[in-house]
């Protein structure tokens, strides 16, 4: 078998052989080279992993208000006033009061059976779910009256 042959042209150079088999071959790689094609591949990967800048933008503004408010949440509380013009009415609270706006798909709830607006009354406990909204609360479902104790069976011993 022949021995690889050949010089480094400068001290960067690197000369060395590798060997398929029967068959050896020489490779000759230079560390600038090297040092290039990673430089490269470390630009290249910087960029892919490289965010967007988080600008907030009036659209994106809008998009998040929609959607949180997308969110029912819960409420319970004491009816202070009914306004039956606006079709609103106004639960005391822990900070300030809050005031609720009902609308042509919210569903009413007294003693079991369904109601109107004119089912809640000031000095009324009532509770339900709403939407959030910037000024107010749109409530979607809404039952008048304290919350019923589940009966429970006694069991005989």
């Amino acid at each position: 078998m022949g021995r690889c042959r050949g010089r480094a042209r400068s001290v960067f150079d690197r000369t060395f052989c590798v060997q398929f088999g029967e068959i050896k071959v020489q490779v000759m790689t230079s560390i600038k080279w090297m040092g290039l094609v990673a430089a490269i591949g470390m630009v290249t990967v910087q960029a892919a992993n490289a965010q967007p800048s988080k600008q907030a933008t009036p659209e994106k503004a809008a998009e998040k208000t929609t959607e949180s408010s997308q969110h029912l949440l819960p409420f319970v509380g004491k009816v202070i006033s009914v306004d039956a013009s606006t079709r609103t009415f106004t639960l005391n609270g822990k900070e300030k009061e809050r005031v609720f706006r009902t609308t042509d798909h919210t569903e009413y709830w007294k003693e079991g059976k369904q109601a109107d607006f004119h089912a809640i009354g000031v000095g009324e406990m009532v509770r339900g779910n709403a939407y959030k909204r910037e000024t107010d609360w749109e409530v979607k479902k809404i039952t008048v009256g304290e919350k019923e104790a589940p009966e429970v069976e006694k069991k005989k011993k």
